[in-house]
């Protein structure tokens, strides 16, 4: 998340140099380090919250599977029907097929809400959590989930 956090940082500065350029190469250089301000310096205040946060991103308990990251909030195992693992573009997600999918997909992310049928073609299901950056490795979460899931 820091590598991140580092390269939003550089690319704002790259745009505030190709905007501050008196006399540009290309006509449209004002234009793209604009864009490039506004577009990565959104991702600054963004990933500085998630990085200083001290919650956990998931939990995982008796109850079920809290998704913090996603505004999820706890998703009791009787709701679950199936739990996958998989990695989609090297980035290893916990796939969860609902009993009704229909009472969860509107408390996702905008942004994931309007994503979820494509996740659906490319292997994964009703709610897919992404499980990078997490302090366990991926297998080993899937491995704990799994464990709830079936007692």
């Amino acid at each position: 998340m820091l590598f991140y956090l580092v390269g939003c940082i550089l690319f704002v500065a790259q745009g505030v140099l190709m905007v501050t350029d008196p006399s540009p190469a290309q006509p449209n250089t004002h234009f793209l380090g604009w864009n490039g301000i506004v577009f990565f310096g959104l991702g600054i205040p963004v990933l500085a919250y998630r990085l200083t946060r001290s919650r956990p991103r998931l939990i995982i308990s008796d109850m079920g599977i809290e998704d913090c990251a996603n505004g999820l909030g706890l998703i009791p195992w009787s709701e679950i029907s199936a739990i996958e693992y998989f990695t989609h573009q090297r980035v290893p997600l916990l796939s969860l097929s609902m009993h009704t999918p229909d009472n969860w997909i509107p408390k996702l992310r905008i942004d994931q809400r309007w994503l979820a049928p494509f996740a659906r073609l490319l292997g994964g299901s009703d709610i897919n959590i992404p499980l990078s950056g997490l302090t366990e490795k991926p297998t080993e979460v899937y491995r704990q989930v799994t464990e709830y899931f079936k007692s």
